[in-house]
């Protein structure tokens, strides 16, 4: 596929000069709009806008108002990768007015599917911004928009992203049925691209609730599709789908080979955005195996790729990524410059979901350096945050890194009450992981309280949890907690019936205290 994308891009580019741009500027504009076309498809995406600036040029010179209107959703499309985010809105909204006028005067059909195209595409912005309930109704007038005129691909679309809307605020269970009605529309059209992607969807909706073996099956039957239809980029997104179950699963050393197989892909076809997602997925399993140095490599090499295309949001996140293994290997001062870089970049984009992981991630160096009061101050800021959007995995996560700086300013009930509201939206989302760090955590303040058996239930159903999905390190980190809980009991046993028998006994070290695990915004 992407090599028919190659053959027509060199024919585009040898055709532009046989083209007298002032005689037949129609013409030459479709030419530099399909070349841009094939630059955003190959991620290159600075050099596609200049293409798409001078298509828009000549469709205006032209009076081409239907030209015009699709190269500034084109245009708008290309800024939003690019992290441009008032640019993207700005031709967005230019976009959706010129499709309106247009639909006024001809009443085509052709009209109202770019219009719902540009609201498809508005939806997408304003969820990247994090408002949420503006994406949402963005979405359901595309969605509409394509029921009435009957545009089934662009039905499938929509209802895919609406899925997405849904998964972002906690509603998997609308989120599965979204994506499923998007499978059913692509295998009624026979779209076999857009059911591959459905596929992952629904994986991410399984994976997402913990159930990793059904998330399983979907990214390997999205792998399988890709294969089938020769998509090399869907193949290595698959990739790295299967990969974050295998890491997911413990099963490091398979997910490490995953990925380079999706990483050597995306170099092949040249893909820079996602080369950089799968460097950065790479580091993590170093950061994973305690190897810092490489980690480390790995997320600086995903920074240079991400300032080289200038995907800004991108650069965001290789930041706090470097900021995360500073934090490691316990060089915070280095770690809060990274964090404080990435959440300047987040704010300037609008990105309210990245502003709230940059908060956390200060708020986390501030509760490690003993600034509790710091760390509070912008754990809340990120609590706030994820209020406003409505991303429910992130209220949970804040909660969370709350409630350990509560109890570390030993404010046990109330480190308790906050666990309990963040235990109880990962109940209500499904999310497994999280539960079973949530009850981990509260066990940990049963410890603390000196209740050790009901610390050592809570820390059993944290390990039925990880155990049910296959957490390695999670089994480890409850069998830890578990064995020190059972150690406490029995010593404390002894130690009352020896005192009944006025029997001096040698003093022991009080085993140490179960580990309070902090959470990653959204995890």
């Amino acid at each position: 596929m992407l090599g028919f994308y190659r053959r027509a891009g060199f024919i585009y580019a040898q055709l532009l000069p046989w083209v007298d741009e002032t005689a037949e500027p129609l013409i030459a504009a479709k030419l530099w709009r399909s070349l841009a076309d094939v630059k955003s498809i190959f991620g290159q995406e600075q050099e596609a806008m200049v293409d798409y600036e001078k298509a828009l040029g000549l469709c205006q010179t032209a009076g081409d108002r239907a030209g015009e209107q699709g190269l500034l959703t084109a245009i708008g499309e290309v800024s939003f990768v690019l992290g441009e985010m008032a640019i993207a809105r700005d031709c967005y909204a230019r976009s959706l007015a010129i499709a309106r006028d247009l639909i006024a005067t001809t009443k085509s059909a052709e009209g109202r599917k770019e219009e719902a195209r540009t609201l498809f595409d508005l939806a997408s912005y304003y969820y990247r911004t994090g408002e949420s309930s503006t994406a949402m109704d963005y979405a359901e007038r595309a969605r509409q928009i394509r029921f009435e005129i009957e545009d089934k691909r662009g039905l499938g679309a929509s209802l895919n992203q609406l899925g997405v809307l849904h998964r972002r605020q906690g509603r998997l269970g609308e989120a599965l049925r979204c994506y499923q009605e998007a499978l059913a529309f692509r295998q009624e059209i026979g779209d076999r691209t857009g059911i591959a992607n459905s596929l992952s969807d629904i994986g991410n909706v399984y994976r997402t609730r913990g159930q990793t073996a059904e998330a399983l099956v979907h990214y390997q039957q999205a792998l399988a599709m890709h294969q089938e239809i020769g998509d090399k980029a869907g193949v290595a997104v698959a990739l790295n789908n299967i990969a974050l179950i295998y890491k997911r699963q413990g099963q490091i050393e398979q997910a490490l080979s995953t990925y380079e197989q999706s990483l050597a892909i995306l170099q092949e076809i040249g893909d820079k955005e996602r080369m950089a997602t799968s460097l950065s997925n790479i580091g993590d399993i170093y950061e994973t195996w305690g190897q810092t140095e490489k980690a480390l490599g790995h997320y600086q090499q995903a920074l240079a790729m991400r300032q080289e295309i200038g995907d800004k949001a991108g650069v965001a996140g290789s930041l706090s990524s470097i900021g995360g293994v500073y934090r490691t290997r316990g060089q915070t001062a280095e770690a809060l410059v990274h964090y404080q870089q990435a959440l300047a970049l987040r704010r300037e984009i609008g990105t309210k979901s990245g502003i709230a992981g940059s908060l956390n991630s200060i708020g986390l160096i501030y509760k490690d350096t003993g600034q509790t009061a710091e760390a509070l101050d912008y754990l809340q800021q990120a609590l706030q945050l994820e209020e406003e959007i409505g991303d429910k995995a992130g209220v949970a996560a804040a909660f969370n890194n709350i409630a350990v700086i509560y109890y570390r300013q030993g404010q046990m009930e109330q480190a308790l009450q906050t666990y309990e509201r963040s235990l109880a939206l990962d109940r209500e989302m499904g999310r497994k992981a999280g539960m079973a760090i949530k009850l981990g955590n509260i066990g940990s303040i049963y410890w603390a309280r000196g209740q050790t058996k009901e610390a050592l239930i809570k820390h059993q159903q944290a390990l039925v949890i990880r155990q049910e999905i296959g957490d390695k390190s999670g089994i480890a980190s409850s069998l830890n907690s578990i064995g020190v809980n059972l150690v406490a009991i029995e010593y404390r046993g002894i130690r009352s019936t020896r005192d009944s028998w006025n029997t001096t006994i040698v003093t022991q070290k009080r085993p140490e205290c179960p580990s309070l695990e902090a959470a990653a915004s959204g995890a």
